[in-house]
């Protein structure tokens, strides 16, 4: 499925059952129909394609329902790993490396790597002098 004919095939099935007499049998061969369309098309496809009322009547809702708040957990959960690493290596440089605090603020601020991150946490109570820690941040010394 690929746009184009096969939107208009699945919204002229989406018709045609409408008018079919069994409202059980009706939803069950929609939900399957666009349970299939689902795999293929995102949820603002279906939504203009066939509309809301039959989209909100299938289960198609519940998996891109579903599939949004996962994603939404995750992206919160990653967010709030790379805060917790940003503001621990922010107190690592503030008590190993307060020279460099003020330089090193936006570098760390601005990180979005949490592997370079728990590096530089490590580094800055391990680095030999400020320079180090600063060239180890990327910073010109």
């Amino acid at each position: 499925m690929q746009g184009g004919q096969e939107l208009e095939t699945i919204e002229r099935a989406c018709s045609a059952m409408e008018e079919a007499r069994e409202a059980d049998e009706v939803l069950n061969a929609q939900t399957v129909l666009l349970a299939l369309a689902g795999a293929h098309y995102n949820y603002e496809t279906l939504i203009r394609l066939v509309g809301r009322d039959r989209m909100i009547r299938s289960s198609v809702i519940e998996h891109f329902m579903e599939e949004g708040e996962a994603k939404g957990r995750a992206e919160g959960e990653n967010r709030g790993r790379l805060d917790a690493e940003r503001e621990l290596c922010l107190e690592m440089v503030r008590e190993f490396r307060p020279a460099l605090l003020a330089t090193a603020t936006p570098l760390i601020l601005d990180c979005s790597d949490t592997d370079k991150l728990k590096q530089w946490c490590v580094l800055a109570p391990k680095s030999r002098d400020d320079a180090e820690f600063a060239r180890a941040l990327g910073l010109d010394v």
